[in-house]
């Protein structure tokens, strides 16, 4: 049975739009996307405080672009070189005295 009114589909099921809202904050999710995690829905923020990783090196949360290095997660601006300073993202790189470096040519 269809709700009456307006109404949005999401998740496969039709919602009324004051009943679709986040799990935990329960802010209206009509506008602003959602995450579904494990059969709730969140808000971005609420789903960021609860699933986003922290960072390897500054320990905060990454709640936009992701460096994967080492089998750990750093923010991109986190994971740089130790000599030039910039970050090292999509290229090759090494590891000296557990610092990394870029192969840039000097």
């Amino acid at each position: 049975m269809f709700p009456r009114g307006r109404y949005l589909v999401a998740l496969g099921r039709s919602w009324h739009p004051e009943e679709f809202t986040c799990s935990q904050c329960k802010a209206v999710l009509e506008e602003g996307g959602f995450f579904e995690e494990r059969g709730s829905v969140y808000c971005t923020k609420c789903h960021d405080n609860r699933y986003a990783p922290n960072c390897a090196k500054c320990k905060k949360k990454i709640t936009g672009e992701i460096m994967h290095a080492l089998k750990m997660t750093y923010h991109v601006q986190c994971f740089k070189c130790a000599a030039c300073k910039n970050p090292i993202r999509n290229q090759a790189f090494y590891m000296e005295e557990g610092e990394p470096y870029c192969e840039r040519v000097p």
